[in-house]
C-alpha cells in the first residue's frame, strides 16, 4: 500500500496524539488529553505494537478514501435542454464547460455538475431524469444559477430535475454544488 506525502504527514500528527493520549499532553489539534492511568504498566513493546495497529488501521482507511475516484455518469437531457457550450460573458471561456452529469460520492451521496443550455421553455419543465438508486426520497429545493441570477432547481422523488423559472433559448444553468442522499 502506498500513501502520499500528505498523507504520511496526517500519519505523523496521529502518532503525535496516539502518544499525548498514552503519556498525557496537548494533542496537535490543542486538546489536551490526560495520561492513561495504565501507562506505566504498557510495556514500550506493547505500546508501540498498538500505535502501529492504530496506524495501520488509519493509513488503509486513507489509501482506501483515496482510491476511490467515482465515474460521472451523463444525464439524460430532456425536453430540448442539452450541454452548454458557449462563451459565458464575464466568466472566462473555460472549454468545454463541464458536461452535465450526476455520480455517488465517497459517503454515497449523489452529486449533480454540469451546466445545462436551456431551450425556450415554461417554468417546472424537467431537463433531466435521475435513474432508481440516485433519486431523492423526498423533493428538494436548491438554490442554483441560471444565467448569472439565483433561481430554485427542483429534484423530485422520481428523479425529475427542474427549475422553477421560464427560460429562453441559449441560456444556462449550474448544477454545481447540488448534492443529496439517495432514498
Amino acid at each position: 500500500m502506498e500513501i502520499t506525502t500528505d498523507q504520511k504527514a496526517l500519519l505523523q500528527l496521529v502518532d503525535a496524539d496516539i502518544e499525548a493520549s498514552f503519556v498525557g499532553g496537548v494533542t496537535q489539534a490543542g486538546a489536551y488529553l490526560p495520561a492513561l492511568p495504565l501507562y506505566d504498566r504498557i510495556k514500550p513493546a506493547d505500546r508501540q505494537t498498538g500505535r502501529q495497529g492504530i496506524l495501520s488501521t488509519f493509513a488503509g482507511f486513507l489509501a482506501r478514501l483515496a482510491s476511490f475516484a467515482p465515474t460521472a455518469i451523463p444525464l439524460p437531457y430532456l425536453n430540448g435542454f442539452s450541454s452548454y457550450n458557449q462563451y459565458i460573458a464575464g466568466f472566462g471561456n473555460p472549454t468545454p464547460y463541464a458536461e452535465p452529469a450526476y455520480y455517488k460520492n465517497a459517503i454515497g451521496e449523489v452529486v449533480l455538475e454540469g451546466l445545462i443550455a436551456t431551450p425556450t421553455c415554461a417554468a417546472y419543465v424537467s431537463f433531466g431524469n435521475l435513474p432508481v438508486g440516485y433519486r431523492s426520497a423526498k423533493t428538494r429545493i436548491y438554490t442554483g444559477i441560471k444565467d448569472g441570477s439565483f433561481i430554485a432547481i427542483i429534484v423530485d422523488s422520481s428523479g425529475d430535475i427542474y427549475c422553477a423559472v421560464t427560460c429562453t433559448s441559449g441560456q444556462w444553468i449550474s448544477l454545481d454544488g447540488i448534492r443529496f442522499r439517495p432514498a
